[in-house]
């Protein structure tokens, strides 16, 4: 079923959509890569970075725990204050009993009831690192400091906006590039389809295709033009042998009628339009068992009764005999 033309995916459409889609898939790609690679590294990153301030609290709190002072545990703590992504900070002991808290405020129960020895995990929306307290081999207690997530949540929150904007920006650039491109691509497949349906509908075969690349379109613009060369020669010379066949017919002074193979009349020459009494321009197309009737008794059947005149079967046993004819309707010769 033909599509309506207004429908139809233009050859400028399918170029400048996988001119997009291919930018569009390239960057995307570019994109999930990036961010792929930020999360990891950043995981990596603030597990280290949150490692090093436990190990820091830990060097600065080897004497408070050493001599039991929970002031200068506390003291030690606050140094979290500065750093609002911090939500929990603590001091355990060598019994791994709480012995001081940040924020002071924050309940007991907000604080693991047995702190590890050493361990770090990122999950859950939170950052949380174990780390030992010691001084010369002797352990003293542990830290342990929990963060929420939100420097990931920001970070992640800019990607998708750059992200967003880049794409944005690509297709835009997509667009336009594909725009001046197509006038070299699209135009030449163009000009070479309006001549082809300009070539079927009037039938006139002298029409050319203007080429304008040296590509591959320019190579199929040449065949083209070289198929309509042929095929205007061959009409030439078709059209020549129909006009000199029509002359031998026109100045034959036999009879001559001939017909296809489903007995349609195809030529009625002057000569046949005396003998028979009708026109040329009735006869050709008609069935010639219609138009003509053959002379009763020519053919019989078994039971020595003639046949009905013009059938068929009558006309293809007499192929090949010279036999009288009349038109029907027509007086015989």
């Amino acid at each position: 079923m033909s599509v309506p033309m207004p429908f139809r995916t233009t050859i400028q459409g399918k170029l400048m959509a996988a001119i997009m889609s291919t930018s569009s898939a390239v960057l995307l790609l570019t994109c999930a890569v990036f961010i792929t690679w930020e999360v990891v590294s950043f995981r990596r990153d603030m597990l280290e970075g949150m490692t090093t301030r436990a190990a820091i609290i830990a060097a600065n709190a080897t004497a408070a725990l050493a001599f039991q002072n929970v002031d200068d545990a506390t003291e030690v703590l606050s140094a979290f204050s500065d750093d609002p992504r911090i939500v929990a900070a603590a001091l355990y002991d060598d019994r791994g009993q709480l012995f001081a808290k940040y924020p002071a405020e924050v309940p007991d129960t907000r604080f693991p009831t047995v702190p590890e020895r050493a361990s770090k995990t990122l999950g859950q929306g939170k950052c949380v690192v174990f780390h030992p307290v010691s001084q010369d081999d002797l352990w003293l207690g542990t830290v342990f400091v929990e963060s929420d997530l939100s420097a990931m949540t920001e970070r992640f929150r800019l990607y998708s906006i750059v992200a967003v904007v880049v794409l944005a920006s690509a297709v835009l650039m997509a667009f336009l590039i594909s725009r001046r491109i197509r006038t070299k691509i699209a135009d030449p497949i163009l000009t070479l389809s309006k001549t082809a349906r300009e070539v079927a509908r009037t039938r006139d075969y002298s029409l050319r295709a203007e080429r304008s690349t040296d590509d591959e379109i320019g190579l199929l613009t040449d065949s083209f033009n070289t198929m309509l060369g042929e095929i205007q020669d061959r009409e030439a010379s078709l059209r020549e042998s129909e006009a000199r066949m029509r002359a031998v017919l026109e100045s034959a002074l036999d009879c001559i009628v001939t017909f296809d193979e489903e007995g349609r009349i195809v030529e009625f020459n002057q000569a046949a339009e005396k003998t028979f009494g009708r026109r040329r321009s009735d006869a050709l197309g008609k069935k010639i068992w219609d138009f003509l009737t053959l002379p009763t008794g020519t053919e019989s059947a078994s039971n020595g009764t003639p046949e009905p005149s013009g059938r068929i079967h009558q006309l293809e046993r007499i192929l090949g005999r010279r036999i009288e004819a009349v038109g029907v309707g027509v007086a015989g010769a």
